[in-house]
């Protein structure tokens, strides 16, 4: 082995040392990916809406990361790196998490009721604003209604 290739493979075990201590390394990237989001979906135990739903991707987009057509990028690939550790860290992190609903008048009254119904054992506040005609709602995750 010539020195050089010798010296080149030690400066990068040392800086993989220093990168394992915490250090910084310059020019060192490090891609996290999860390289089986399919086996993080299933240690859920949600359903495919159910888990895209709860990291904020289309159910498509989930289809195409199981089956490897696409791979997750950037806060993504943290996020599913974080399920592969923990399948509840976003529900823990979500627990008494508001959302708020604004239906203006013109809404589809079905609709508009079909949401309510679903929705009222985690109502919090009901606002309505005639000058702006509309109703909003203001939902807690897994509390009671307040009023």
């Amino acid at each position: 082995m010539r020195k050089e290739d010798f010296d080149g493979i030690m400066q990068s075990m040392e800086e993989a040392r220093r990168w394992a201590r915490g250090e910084h390394v310059p020019g060192l990237r490090v891609h996290y990916f999860p390289t089986d989001v399919r086996a993080i979906h299933h240690g859920t135990g949600l359903s495919p809406a159910e888990f895209s739903r709860q990291i904020g991707v289309s159910t498509a987009t989930l289809r195409n990361w199981e089956q490897r057509r696409r791979k997750p990028e950037g806060p993504a690939r943290i996020l599913l790196a974080m399920l592969a550790r923990d399948p509840a860290i976003v529900t823990r992190a979500l627990a008494g998490a508001r959302l708020i609903l604004s239906f203006h008048d013109g809404a589809n009254a079905a609709f508009r009721s079909a949401c309510e119904a679903d929705l009222r054992p985690l109502l919090v506040r009901r606002k309505e604003s005639v000058a702006a005609e509309k109703r909003s709602y203001v939902f807690t995750e897994g509390t009671r209604p307040t009023n």
